[in-house]
């Protein structure tokens, strides 16, 4: 196997007396299968939002990581037949992809802190060894995979997932589809964490959203959400503005979401010490025959707001 894979394992298990064979040393002796130093000789890469559940078949599964390991499995189906490069990926074969699955508050891991199943694990790969995981979950079992984990961070192979632009969305598309938006909504959520403005919902939005149904419409969703927190507008002919009674300011708008349906939105900057905040607040999602209520209570509230001031 490369030496970075058997570095963890040599020194975990083997006190070091084992010894990597001359050919392994050699410079040539490397493939990569995708583009990204994501995809390196040896990685960990986590996977924050990952839920475990407990399967019809007594076992455990998470479903966002399943998605996420299909993703990549697909990139490489699509790789290989494209360069035509013999490849194998198995139990001891040039590409090892493990999925350690757990993904829990208490962290437990089960079957998977045995060392010698760890062991195993960890040295059946020639040349590539990607490693799924929830990290915090892993380092709270105080099992090897803590180890595991701080040593990946230490010799800069640790990644999150979201780093990559396939598998941001491919996590996205999983929340979204298990009906887990509850996750996507935090301002530290993959969608919002690096956008231009804070964007924060109303309880209204959140429950309009839940109603949603339709995986489409709420992928729809979604997408403007993170559009409009990273600066973009709609063009200046293109934009509604709702106005009521005396209310301009801060300025309410609405865009067509998708078929009847609006989203409702203004912005405000908040004052945090010596800086100033933009703020995006989303306050609902609706048909458009509830935009006259809507812009009543928002006019009520920008009153009242205007008062305390």
């Amino acid at each position: 196997m490369h030496p970075s894979i058997s570095l963890f394992p040599n020194t975990e298990f083997y006190g070091r007396q084992i010894f990597d064979a001359p050919n392994v040393k050699e410079t040539g002796y490397r493939r990569r299968f995708l583009k990204g130093n994501m995809f390196g000789s040896c990685s960990f890469i986590n996977i924050a939002y990952g839920k475990e559940e407990f399967g019809e078949l007594q076992s455990f599964n998470s479903t966002v990581e399943a998605a996420v390991v299909a993703d990549i499995v697909g990139s490489l189906f699509k790789e290989i037949n494209g360069t035509r490069t013999k490849t194998s990926i198995g139990g001891e074969e040039d590409l090892i992809i493990i999925s350690t699955v757990r993904s829990d508050e208490r962290g437990l891991v089960g079957f998977f802190s045995n060392l010698q199943r760890a062991n195993v694990a960890l040295t059946r790969a020639r040349y590539c060894l990607w490693i799924f995981g929830n990290e915090a979950t892993l380092v709270k079992s105080g099992s090897i995979w803590k180890k595991i984990v701080n040593d990946a961070k230490e010799r800069k192979c640790f990644y999150n997932a979201e780093e990559d632009e396939s598998l941001a969305q491919t996590i996205t598309d999983s929340l979204i589809e298990l009906d887990q938006l509850d996750v996507l909504l935090k301002t530290d959520s993959s969608l919002f964490r690096n956008a231009r403005w804070m964007a924060c919902f109303s309880d209204d939005f959140r429950r309009s959203v839940e109603r949603v149904r339709n995986v489409r419409i709420r992928k729809e969703v979604l997408s403007l959400l993170a559009k409009l927190s990273n600066g973009w507008r709609q063009s200046r002919n293109k934009r509604s503005l709702i106005v009521h009674n005396w209310i301009s300011s801060p300025l309410s708008e609405q865009y067509k979401v998708s078929g009847q349906l609006n989203m409702v939105w203004t912005v405000d900057n908040l004052q945090e010490n010596s800086f100033y905040i933009q703020v995006l607040k989303v306050w609902d999602i609706l048909p458009s025959s509830g935009i006259p209520k809507l812009a009543m209570s928002l006019d009520t509230f920008f009153r009242i707001i205007q008062r305390s001031r």
